[in-house]
């Protein structure tokens, strides 16, 4: 079906797993696929059982299945939602290596963590870099780039325009913006925008706060950009965009390997 860009699969059980896998992978090759797979826990499958009358099955026998295959689990029906909207808004991330711009120190750090427990990593930005950013003493030109409450919203074009669109040691961004400074208007939402056309690139935001947010929230994501509350919930959405790009391009490379092993030697 062309008109679906990605499949969410809820999964209490699987009556035939080679099937399943089959399907999985033709699809996998055509779009994402995002799984919650129910009853983990012991009680959960006996809950399965009289629901349904379905066998939950190991779990560790679905975890490997959905890896081989490269279905995108996720734990939770929130978690679901995120990753999808990232798939729906996003192109896929080439590599893991993910640019923090933020104008709140401890939303930078948290992000920092949410992003490593996610497997992407967080390279320190190069010394070029950091002599090009024009901003004051106070600034943070480490990765994450802490704008701080003194942040104006051509602060988060400079930082993006030189750490992420003219350097190339970042495959994905996640920009964190706390409104609630004086300096920081709607621009903020055509200066990320703008970057990520520019870029090509994955970029998520982070917004935390009241009304005001919730408003910034709307223009952020009408200029394409999906937007979570927690850096946690943005981290997770991002690294689902590199973890598809890699299953696919490994499934491509085993079916590759499979034609090349078939070919005559003469």
């Amino acid at each position: 079906d062309d008109d679906t860009d990605v499949i969410l699969l809820y999964i209490e059980g699987v009556k035939d797993g080679r099937r399943f896998m089959e399907a999985a992978k033709r699809a996998v090759l055509r779009k994402p696929v995002v799984a919650i797979k129910a009853g983990r826990s012991a009680t959960g499958a006996s809950a399965i059982m009289s629901h349904t009358g379905s066998m939950a099955g190991s779990d560790e026998v679905y975890e490997a299945a959905f890896k081989q295959t490269g279905v995108i689990r996720v734990g939770d029906f929130e978690e679901a939602f995120d990753v999808v909207k990232a798939f729906m808004m996003q192109p896929l991330a080439s590599g893991r290596r993910v640019l923090i711009v933020t104008n709140g120190g401890g939303a930078g750090i948290m992000a920092v963590d949410a992003c490593e427990r996610s497997g992407l990593t967080v390279p320190e930005l190069d010394e070029d870099v950091k002599r090009r950013l024009p901003f004051p003493p106070h600034f943070s030109r480490r990765n994450p780039i802490d704008l701080t409450g003194d942040v104006k919203d051509e602060d988060y074009w400079t930082a993006l325009n030189e750490a992420f669109l003219k350097y190339d040691g970042f495959d994905l961004a996640l920009v964190c913006i706390l409104p609630q400074v004086p300096n920081l208007t709607f621009r903020v939402a055509d200066i990320i925008g703008r970057a990520n056309k520019v870029s090509g690139k994955p970029i998520v935001a982070c917004c935390m706060g009241g009304a005001f947010t919730l408003k910034l929230t709307r223009e952020i994501e009408s200029r394409g950009i999906p937007v979570y509350p927690t850096p946690e919930r943005a981290a997770k959405a991002l690294s689902s965009l590199a973890t598809y790009n890699e299953a696919l391009m490994r499934l491509k490379a085993d079916i590759k390997g499979e034609k090349e092993e078939h070919q005559p030697f003469f």
